[in-house]
């Protein structure tokens, strides 16, 4: 520990930081190509094997978002975060 550096909770207040991943590709990836990895990949997690011995195996929780929902998902933990860091930058140049 670093007793001259504020925790998270200090600067920050609430935080609540929770693990996800997804597989993007470029806007101009061809329309064929996409829909190839949204249908085997959407199948490949839905899938038995994936959810018990990737994701509960681990401690993750069940895929909640789906492949259509993914941008505004990503455009949400977006806004989400910026929010966040610029409450934090603002109460760290308050205290300083």
């Amino acid at each position: 520990m670093v007793p001259e550096i504020p925790t998270l909770l200090e600067v920050g207040g609430d935080l609540e930081v929770s693990g996800w991943f997804a597989l993007v590709v470029r806007r101009e990836t061809p329309a064929p190509i996409v829909a190839l990895l949204r249908d085997k990949l959407s199948a490949y997690v839905a899938s038995k094997t994936f959810v018990d011995e990737v994701l509960l195996r681990n401690g993750y929780a069940e895929p909640s978002v789906s492949p259509g929902e993914v941008e505004q998902f990503l455009d949400n933990n977006r806004n989400r975060w910026a929010g966040w860091v610029n409450d934090v930058e603002s109460r760290l140049k308050q205290s300083s």
